[in-house]
């Protein structure tokens, strides 16, 4: 097939996804493989490279018809973080300019389809990223606020409370589930694990300790104080970064999205918008549904910056793909 394409991707903790589509809305190969983050992946760049070949082969063109790609990443916080995002996409015939993102942005782009709004990220990582009415980008990193709502940190609180305080009889289920979780026969085994690091590879107690976040959210929907307390301070932090980007908006009701295993769950959400709805916030919000999935954010932020005119048409078909992938 010879024709002009774009390529999209969403490279994350867990996943990377990247997306080849023509100039006119449809999606033509999709591919999802491990994560990409360089400090939370063995091998991210390999990771990348097979994700825009798969998807390449799936839509049957070459890298020769790439007219532009999009990479939203996470971890580029910093310039020079381009440059390890740059060698992520380095591929024999592919030679177009590229566009590196930290990926809250190629999130926040397609959740508002490229309009004012905060998008709330909370899963392998966590981050809190708006674009005002004025087109002003802002992150809570921008406040030096790190948001602790990344699913290993609910893991964390969970673990910390378990093996230094007292145990008691009505928590010994939620104790049980982390104690099988991580193969201990005890507290015991579990504090000295905990002593020890859990495990002396970075990306691997990354990895373990974000899985843990499911049993939290489990365990505090089944009543455990515990975890409802770990929750609650997942919660927290991210409407503590919610509140602070929403303070630099002109508007008094502000849209907002959530995206991610940690922010889009049930139990989680609710916390967090009790905290939103409480009326201590300098703002009002209009929570909603993001339109479209962070990989195809970074098709549609692709045909904006090489000049191909995103119109209706463009948006109902990316709409549509959206409905019919495992895009999230």
């Amino acid at each position: 097939m010879n024709q002009d394409i774009v390529i999209g991707i969403d490279g994350g903790g867990t996943y990377t996804r990247a997306a080849v589509a023509d100039l006119k809305g449809n999606i033509l190969g999709f591919s999802k493989k491990g994560g990409s983050h360089p400090e939370k992946n063995h091998n991210p760049k390999i990771n990348v490279q097979s994700a825009i070949m798969e998807a390449m082969n799936e839509a049957g063109v070459s890298l020769k018809n790439v007219k532009g790609i999009v990479g939203g990443f996470a971890g580029i916080n910093k310039p020079e973080d381009r440059e390890w995002a740059a060698e992520f996409i380095k591929l024999s015939e592919l030679n177009c300019p590229a566009f590196i993102l930290n990926d809250s942005e190629v999130a926040q782009y397609g959740a508002f389809l490229g309009k004012s709004g905060i998008l709330a990220i909370a899963g392998t990582g966590s981050i809190v990223m708006g674009k005002t009415g004025n087109g002003l980008s802002v992150k809570n990193y921008d406040f030096h606020h790190d948001s602790e709502a990344a699913s290993r940190f609910l893991s964390y609180h969970a673990i910390y409370e378990i093996v230094s305080n007292k145990p008691l009889y009505e928590e010994n289920p939620f104790i049980e589930s982390v104690l099988a979780f991580w193969s201990a026969d005890s507290v015991d085994d579990l504090r000295l694990l905990a002593s020890k690091g859990f495990t002396s590879n970075k990306v691997e107690r990354i990895q373990r300790l974000s899985s843990m976040g499911k049993v939290v959210t489990a365990g505090a929907a089944g009543g455990s104080q515990i975890a409802y307390r770990a929750s609650k301070k997942a919660a927290d932090s991210l409407s503590v970064g919610i509140g602070l980007v929403s303070s630099l908006f002109s508007e008094e009701k502000v849209q907002l999205a959530f995206t991610g295993g940690v922010a889009r769950n049930n139990y989680i959400q609710k916390l967090i918008m009790d905290e939103l709805e409480s009326g201590r916030l300098e703002k009002t919000f209009d929570c909603q549904e993001p339109q479209l999935p962070p990989v195809l954010g970074a098709v549609l932020y692709a045909y904006t910056e090489w000049g191909t005119r995103h119109d209706q048409e463009i948006i109902k078909k990316l709409l549509k793909h959206a409905q019919t992938n495992d895009y999230y």
